[in-house]
């Protein structure tokens, strides 16, 4: 019987014929047909919790004076990361942006094969304002930064697991195709302090492609997964337009590249 495409597609970073892939299904699913040791790093951003979700609203106007909902995809429930974390069977580190509501329960109870080794944080200089008034905003983001047990090593020496960085909103550092997407700049700090060139970065919730557009401009190869086929079309665009060095919103407008030898 015919390999599936899936198949073909993984198998094909992983003899070397392809820099990485994009893959559409449930990420608990597709991760089996990785084999355990072939993912160095998994690098994610995983839905966050239900009332997260239904809290995050945009700014309203007068038609929806209680602002418009920011999320429109469901969230995850922290059994769910834990066990894609120990899906990914990552050699070294697994870091991912997450609900702070969920760092407690992965401290006390890590994904089977890993240590939570440090609660890192995204500190935003443009957060989202709390549109009610009434309360503080919430501005910053936690960082889990796992390991399987034995030496670590990063890029990073002795600096801290704090990143103080602008968000995608309002077009600061680049348009964002996803309403959770983490700013290229912001991502590919990560990738370079948490792996090497030529290692293999996982990405089981990819969304828009961030962390694989990151991977594939830094050397490294990646495997990106996601349950929306829109997203992972999104995700193609941008790895796509790294070659052509068009952005992949000019690209489906028709502009050419800017170097006619380039691959469209």
């Amino acid at each position: 019987m015919m390999k599936p495409r899936m198949n073909d597609e993984i198998q094909a970073v992983l003899a070397g014929e392809s820099q990485g892939c994009v893959l559409c299904g449930d990420c608990l699913d597709m991760m089996k047909e990785i084999p355990d040791g072939a993912v160095d790093i998994a690098l994610t951003d995983p839905p966050f919790s239900r009332d997260t979700h239904t809290g995050a609203r945009s700014k309203g106007d007068d038609d929806h004076p209680s602002g418009h909902i920011a999320i429109d995809f469901e969230s995850c429930d922290v059994s769910v990361i834990r066990q894609a974390f120990a899906a990914a069977k990552a050699k070294r580190w697994v870091v991912s942006f997450i609900d702070w509501q969920y760092a407690l329960p992965l401290k006390t109870h890590p994904p089977d094969g890993l240590k939570f080794i440090r609660l890192g944080a995204w500190i935003k200089l443009n957060p989202m304002p709390q549109l009610t008034g009434d309360r503080p905003g919430q501005g910053w983001e936690a960082i889990a930064i796992l390991h399987p047990p034995g030496v670590k090593r990063w890029n990073g020496g002795g600096s801290s697991a704090t990143w103080v960085h602008g968000t995608s909103r309002y077009g600061w550092f680049g348009p964002s195709s996803h309403p959770t997407e983490k700013p290229l700049s912001l991502v590919s700090d990560m990738v370079e302090k948490f792996s090497d060139a030529g290692e293999l970065i996982l990405d089981p919730f990819c969304g828009s492609g961030t962390t694989l557009v990151a991977a594939k401009m830094l050397g490294r190869r990646y495997i990106g997964i996601d349950i929306s086929q829109e997203y992972v079309d999104v995700a193609n665009a941008r790895l796509q337009a790294v070659d052509t060095s068009v952005p992949h919103k000019e690209a489906k407008n028709g502009q050419m590249s800017l170097f006619r030898n380039q691959k469209s």
